[in-house]
Parts: C-alpha cells; structure tokens; sequence
C-alpha cells in the first residue's frame, strides 16, 4: 500500500509540474465568434424569423470534414448564436437541393443520429476535456450528450427547448438551452468554446464543420472556437424537486416447478420517493435522493452468456448515477455503480473550481453485490446484506485535454467486511500525435467472516495458496497498475500498452473481473482516405499481444490482423483473424484459429442494418459441464443479424438474431446450440407519446419476456408510464410455454425547477 500511495504522490506532483511547464500545443488557430445579448424575446417554434435572429451572429462558412478533408460542403448552411438573461439559443437553416433525400424521423429523446441532424458541442469550461452536446433533427426531437475527450454519452438528459420546421427546399431548427441546465464556472467572462456542426446523410455520412478539423488529430475539443460577448449572467440558486409515485402489482405461480400450480397474485404495492438537486452555485451541485426507485423501465439486453468464465457488463441507465459521471470515470473500472443494488439512501456531491473537478457519492445498499475476480473466471454473489459506499474524486485538467486523479472508494458491511480502494490516474498529451494514460490503485479487501454467503462458488485458492474464495475474514492488499501509449495521425496509428493486476486486487465499487495477470502488447493501423468513387476510408490493422500471470507462468499470446473499409452508402466491412494459443485450466491449448466478419449498412432511411458471424477453434471453457475432465480445443460458430425497419417516420422496427454453437470439433459432438431473438417495436404518436413493446425469447434459458409500456413524456423527468412485464416458461410435453411471472405497473414523476 506503501507503493501505491508514492506512486499516486509522484504521479500527482508530476501531473502539477507538467501543467506549469508545458506550453499549449497549436492544434490548429482558434478563432473566436463574437455574439450578442438578443434585442427581442425568442419564441422557439422552428421559425428563424424574429428580429433577434437578424442582429444574432450569423455563421456561413462550414467545412466538411468526414468524408471530405476541410473541403466545401454540398449543401449550404446557416446557423446563428444569441443569448439573454436566462437562456443561450442556436438557430440554423439548412438547405438542400433534393428535399426527398431529407432524413428525419418522429422517435424517441436521442434517437435522431441515425437523421439529418444539427447542433453544437459547448465546452463551458473552456478545459478540453467535456462538453455538452446539443442536436436537433429537422422534426425538433432533440438528442443530447456529454463528451468526455472522444467518448459520447448518451444517457446524459437535461432540460432545453427545440423546435423544427421542414420548408420546400431548407429545413430549419429554433433551440433555448436554459443557463439552469448547464454548468459553467461562476464567471461567465470564463473562456467557453464551442463547435457548431451538421451531420447530412447521404452517399457518405457528411459531417459538416464550422471548424476545419485535421484528420487523425484525437483532440477534437481543442479545435473548439472561442465564445466572446457574454456579459455576466446571474443564474441564482438552482432547486430541482423530482418526487414520484409508483404503483404495482405481481403476480406468479405458486410452485415454480409446477405448471399446473395456481397463480398467486400479490396484493397491489406503492411507493413513494423523492429526488432533490440543488445547484449551489453554476459549477456545484448537491443531489439527494429518498427511497430512489431505481426500476429499470427499459430492461437490459440479454447477452449470451456460454462458453465464459467471467461476469457480464451491463450498462448504468438509473439518472441519479447518470449526472456528474464522467467526473469519477478512470482508465479502469474502479467506480461501477451498478455494484451499488438497491440503495435506500444516497447522495452526491459534484462540482468544479478552476482546474479541480471533484464528486463524492454515498449510498446505503440493501442487498449488497459481490464480484469476486480471480486468475480465469470470476464469481458473482447476491446477498441481501446492508452496506455503505463511499466514492470519492478529484481531477485536476491541465492543457490540451490532459489531466491528472486521484480516486478512493470505500465499502463496508454493515454487519462484517469491507474493501477500500486508493489509486491516482493521469493522461499526459505529449505532443499532437501522442498521448501517454497512466494508472496506479492500491486494494485493502477484509472479507466478511460470514462462510454461508459463498456457499453457492466453488472453493479457488489464490496468491500462491494464501488465500481462498470462503468468506472467512481474510484480509489482503492488491495492486492495479496500467500505462498505455497511443498515437493519433492522418497515416499511422498504434496503441501500446501493459496492464498489471495482482491476485489480490479488488474493487467492491467497481467492475473488475479478473486479477492475477501481466499483459502487453501493441495494436497498429494505417488510415487510408480514400476519393475512390466507391469507398471513404480504409484501414489494415494488426494486433499482438502477450499474457502472464504473478508466477511468470505463460498465459495467452495472440497475433490478430484485421481490415476496416468504410465504403458510400454508408456502408462498413470489418474481417480480422486470430492465431493464438492460452494456457486455461493447467491446460496448454494450441491451435487457436478463428476468423471473423462484420457487415454493416444505413443505405436508406427505411432501412438498415448487419451481420457479424465468427467461425473456428476455441477452448471449451467449462468441460465439466459436459463430462469431460479438462479444457480442451472445441468448435464454435456465432451468426448475429440485427435490423431497423421504418415503414414510415412514426414506426420503427428494431429486430435481433444472436446464434451461438460449440461443438467438441468442426464434425464433432454439439455441445450448445442455441439463440436469442428480440424484437423492439416503438410508435411515436408525437414527441411526448409513444408506446413501445419488446418481446425475446432465449432459447438456453427456454423463456419468452414480453414487455408493453405507454409513455407520456413532457421532458426527460417529468413523466407517466404505465406496463406490464411478462415471463413464459417451457415445461415442455403438453404443457409447453407456461406464464410464470407478470407485473403491471404505473408510475408518475414531475420535475419542479424553483
């Protein structure tokens, strides 16, 4: 621990140092937009025709940078930037020769980005490292997400106004962004910057720039203009207050073993809870939340999950996680707060001052997780043990989108055992091209004396046979450390790294895996712009790669080449192949040879879609589960097929096949087969209504979900669902697929912003 604590200090100290003594690197001569306080109230209907729109800046000259190189657009486009005393507004006008090539749906909040759509990246900060990204389609359905360096997130919401309009031959789009919505720091006269951008798909995916972008440079936040012109904006104190109501009812049968048994039906259930946000100032924001309900309306997809040894990552989509979380985001999974279950209480803490981001978060969880990584699997526990987490952050940014971290967690049983983590993390751009990330995080784990909780996980031993996988109260310290090397151009492309986990090493709060390892290896690629008439892009890459674990004993080593080509049409086609041999199990497997492909395409509005199949040899990860006694080299084939269908701009048709197939041998004896089939159905009866219906069926588990749900949506908090959930067994013979569990529900939330 003693190492990791030097190493965080030295890496922190070092991050300060390099701050003061590195000059800002000249990606490209930023100009500044000059913009003035509107003369006139705006009113958002789509229409830019009010006065203030006549004396706002008005932006005419655009690039195209994607497929184009800073070449002249094929269509012209105009935007304009005011602001007043409560809002910032863009306006744009697009025109087009041949309206009928326009893309534009009536769907769901963030489903525009497959439509024309326009819009900006505002960098409040002014650091090159976030933005708030704001797009509209030409229907006014809005999409926003906040960037953290090349990294989007789309379930970032917050509350603005759009509108749309769709002329003969131009469309036009009206936006307000409330200053309550967005956090800045609290002198407006703070350097923001900005990218204005159209996305038009057509032949290609035109990505249309006010900035000229250089290719290959991995910085795009750098090349931001500047806002100048902003006069001292008072906000005020920001209170948001969410409360909800819940309402229930679920139903089951008495025996599941038993389909003939009765059907039981609970009685109905409600509940109460209330979420409050208080901006304390525009750069600091205090989030509470009562009885959160954490439901999941949207359910996860279901992953195949055969032939692993290791636990499945699923996305956070529960908002009061959502907001301030790319502050605790670090080069590893340190912070994974899907690992926080069902809190009763919880609260955070995000803000900014200067060139310090921090956050904090507590929760109270009642039925406390575990994911237990070891050397080839890792085991997932589920208890209904109390726990307390404590998550701590601070950043500092230094120049060009680098910075420097530190990170702590806590969590501690309420009953016995915790884990704590302590580390610092760092990216260093060294020049234009390259870029240096650098991790170090010390574990301290004391595990519950509580034996009854790992009754259902095989009995592992690890460090050398110190340790074992039993809650008994052992107590132990592990390391993380990772440094990777990357470089970004126009030509040549590398990524080069080693990562460094000891068999000790956990994270509670986190969603580390497995442990025990040391890992190395480089990736490289040749970009390829191509004019071919055919095809954009192209890139031949090659991936190498070595494994071993604390013993110096051979892992794993892989020789993976590849080849990406981006043709017109929207069109892409990835082929690699994988000559590798793995050590799993004290077993040596050679021969590990596989090949596989991806095709995807959005030639059209109506439709579009894919196809990726993987065929060749693996190891056969769990034998005991068919009788043999040892890992051995097996067979595998996966055939997926997903689609979008839009008959027309309200309708949308999401459909997915996955197949998966083991056998001992290409002839050989099958060991699994099977599938998952899922099909989304969504109609948008305008941009608050819609209702959606999701049926799958996963033919290991032999279960068929289908889930209804209406929804009522004034803005992304204020709301009203009403559904059902419900789950199909097959008991086979004459009974075949028996309803086992249904769930109606309703809820209703508002948001009020004081």
């Amino acid at each position: 621990m003693k190492q990791s604590l030097l190493c965080s200090f030295f890496i922190f100290v070092a991050g300060i140092s390099y701050s003061q003594e590195t000059t800002g690197i000249d990606f490209q001569e930023n100009f500044e937009i000059q913009i003035s306080k509107a003369t006139d109230k705006i009113h958002i209907d789509g229409k830019v025709a009010e006065n203030s729109w006549q004396n706002a800046q008005k932006l005419t000259d655009f690039y195209e940078i994607e497929p184009g190189d800073n070449t002249q657009p094929n269509s012209k486009t105009e935007a304009f930037l005011t602001y007043d005393d409560k809002n910032f507004y863009f306006a744009f006008t697009c025109y087009e020769e041949n309206m009928s090539e326009l893309r534009s749906t009536i769907t769901t909040r963030d489903g525009i980005f497959q439509d024309d759509f326009v819009g900006i990246m505002l960098d409040t900060f002014g650091d090159e490292q976030n933005a708030y990204e704001f797009f509209v389609n030409p229907n006014g359905i809005q999409g926003d997400l906040k960037r953290t360096g090349n990294n989007e997130d789309s379930s970032f919401d917050t509350i603005w106004e759009s509108e749309g309009r769709i002329g003969k031959n131009s469309w036009s789009v009206e936006v307000a962004i409330p200053f309550k919505s967005i956090r800045f720091p609290n002198s407006i006269d703070s350097d923001w910057r900005i990218h204005v951008f159209r996305v038009r798909p057509r032949s290609s995916r035109e990505q249309i720039s006010l900035v000229k972008a250089e290719k290959g440079n991995d910085c795009f936040l750098c090349t931001a203009a500047y806002v100048k012109g902003m006069e001292k904006i008072e906000v005020g104190k920001n209170l948001e207050i969410l409360p909800y109501v819940i309402g229930s009812q679920s139903n089951y049968l008495s025996d599941d073993e038993d389909p003939n048994s009765k059907f039981k039906n609970d009685k109905p259930d409600a509940a109460f809870g209330i979420d409050l946000k208080y901006g304390i100032t525009p750069n600091l924001t205090l989030d509470f939340t009562a009885n959160p309900d954490f439901s999941q309306i949207e359910s996860d997809e279901a992953q195949i999950d055969v032939n692993s040894s290791f636990a499945l990552f699923f996305p956070e989509r529960r908002p009061f996680f959502l907001e301030g979380s790319e502050i605790f985001q670090t080069h590893t999974n340190i912070v994974y707060t899907r690992s926080i279950n069902d809190p009763s209480v919880a609260g955070k803490l995000t803000g900014k001052n200067g060139d310090i981001s921090y956050g904090y978060i507590f929760a109270k969880d009642g039925k406390t997780p575990f994911i237990l990584p070891f050397e080839e699997s890792s085991e997932v526990l589920e208890t209904e043990e109390d726990s307390y987490s404590n998550i701590l952050r601070v950043k500092k940014d230094l120049s060009n989108d680098s910075y420097i971290g530190l990170i702590g967690t806590n969590r501690t049983l309420a009953s016995d055992g915790s884990n704590s983590t302590f580390g610092a993390d760092a990216t260093f751009r060294l020049s234009k091209k390259y870029k240096l990330n650098l991790l170090f995080t010390g574990s301290y784990t004391k595990e519950p004396n509580d034996t009854s909780l790992t009754n259902d996980i095989d009995s592992l031993t690890f460090d050398d046979g110190k340790y074992n996988s039993i809650f008994d109260g052992e107590d132990f310290l592990g390391t993380a450390f990772k440094v990777n090397l990357q470089r970004s151009s126009k030509g040549l492309n590398f990524f080069l790294w080693y990562d460094d986990y000891s068999p000790t090493f956990r994270a509670s709060d986190g969603f580390i895996t497995s442990n025990n390892f040391r890992m190395g290896g480089i990736w490289t690629g040749y970009s390829i712009y191509s004019p071919h008439k055919f095809i954009d892009y192209i890139e031949p890459q090659i991936e190498i790669g070595r494994k071993y674990n604390y013993d110096g004993k051979f892992k794993d080593w892989w020789v993976n080449p590849h080849l990406f080509i981006r043709f017109k049409r929207q069109t892409t086609f990835f082929v690699g192949y994988v000559d590798s041999k793995e050590r799993y199990g004290n077993v040596l497997v050679k021969g590990i040879r596989r090949v596989n492909f991806d095709l995807e395409t959005r030639f059209s509005q109506m439709i579009s879609g894919g196809v990726e199949y993987l065929l060749g040899t693996t190891i056969v990860r769990n034998p005991d589960d068919y009788d043999f006694e040892k890992p051995f080299l097996g067979f595998e084939r996966n055939f997926e097929i997903w689609t979008t269908l839009k008959p027309t701009r309200q309708l949308i048709c999401e459909f997915n096949y996955d197949h998966y197939n083991l056998k001992t041998s290409r002839n050989g004896k099958e060991l699994e087969d099977g599938y998952i089939l899922r099909n989304k159905l969504t109609y948008q009866f305008t941009k608050n209504l819609s209702l959606r219906l999701i049926t799958q069926y996963d033919s290991f588990e032999e279960e068929i979900q289908i889930d209804p749900l209406l929804s009522y949506k004034i803005n992304p908090f204020s709301l009203f669902y009403i559904g059902s959930t419900h789950l199909a067994e097959d008991f086979g013979g004459k009974e075949g697929f028996i309803e086992t569990n249904r769930q109606f529900f309703v809820k209703l939330q508002y948001l009020f912003r004081i």
